[in-house]
């Protein structure tokens, strides 16, 4: 008689980047709207001149609108190319993998080239020059992203060994990963609402600032 543990050694283990390869659509539908609702708070807004440096709202709700832009190239192509052609674990991992770095790669290209992510500009943002308010360089852009990266990539190789194997051996270091992101995002949350500019911690390594780009004009502006 087969026990019950010896039966569950036969049924196939979703790993997890298979599992994070779900389109999860119920998911994309919140993203969506919210993303409308985003579009149409901000699309005619004007700050204050005085709110220049008060972007937390923005800032706060711009990933939202990325995620709803990145959602082709980063879930459903994975899936499709996973469902179709890749069906291995180790291609999820790849696959998966690939999508975190394409969603890093689209935050810096995009800072550099136009000073914001699509979402940024949705919600009337930009990253500039701390210094002159000029555009930002290739090296500021990596620099912003840098620290995310290296403990994202960290996280998902904790999450890939533990959730495949509940018996490994995982090294110390990578169990206070999950606790130093947790640690990294209080620490951006304190810093940005505790200085006139609103610059968060990476901000300060990159020598950067994110400013409103639609302001008010005054009356006596706007008649001369």
């Amino acid at each position: 008689m087969t026990s019950a543990h010896e039966r569950d050694k036969d049924i196939p283990m979703t790993t997890y980047s298979e599992h994070a390869l779900q389109l999860n659509l119920p998911n994309l539908i919140a993203t969506l709207i919210f993303s409308v609702i985003i579009f149409l708070c901000y699309r005619k807004y004007y700050a204050p001149r005085g709110d220049k440096f008060s972007t937390f709202w923005p800032r706060f709700w711009a990933p939202t609108v990325d995620e709803l832009f990145l959602w082709i190239p980063t879930v459903l192509l994975p899936y499709v190319l996973h469902t179709t052609f890749f069906d291995t674990p180790e291609d999820a991992d790849v696959l998966y993998m690939a999508a975190v770095l394409v969603s890093f790669a689209y935050s810096i290209s995009f800072h550099w080239r136009f000073g914001a992510t699509l979402g940024k500009q949705v919600t009337r943002v930009r990253v500039v020059d701390a210094k002159t308010e000029g555009p930002i360089s290739f090296l500021q852009a990596v620099i912003r992203d840098s620290i995310p990266i290296l403990l994202v990539v960290g996280l998902i190789g904790y999450m890939l060994v533990t959730f495949q194997h509940e018996d490994a051996n995982v090294s110390p270091m990578f169990r206070f990963i999950p606790w130093i992101i947790l640690s990294w995002f209080f620490a951006e949350v304190i810093t940005m609402l505790t200085n006139e500019k609103r610059r968060a911690l990476h901000d300060f390594l990159a020598g950067t600032v994110v400013i409103r780009t639609h302001l008010k004009v005054p009356p006596s502006e706007s008649r001369s």
